[in-house]
């Protein structure tokens, strides 16, 4: 699904325990987004540049942040 990320902390998936991986993409051309938990910041967290794709095997809620513009990610997640 679609997930808009902007300039603060948006859930990109909620905690899930029966997830075994998550593979979301930025879908912006030029604008790079942050993951990571509840404290990521458009400074801290994994950076995943403008078209760049990033799996996780975490069960734990998900979020992202914007560096810049509004950026559309597509996730799609695995479950067991």
């Amino acid at each position: 699904a679609d997930v808009t990320v902007t300039g603060a902390a948006t859930v990109l998936r909620a905690q899930n325990n029966a997830r075994l991986e998550l593979s979301c993409t930025n879908n912006d051309a030029t604008v790079n987004i942050r993951v990571g938990g509840s404290n990521v910041t458009a400074t801290r967290g994994q950076r995943v540049a403008a078209g760049a794709t990033f799996k996780t095997n975490s069960k734990a809620s998900i979020q992202a942040i914007s560096e810049g513009a509004n950026v559309t990610v597509s996730c799609t997640e695995e479950t067991q």
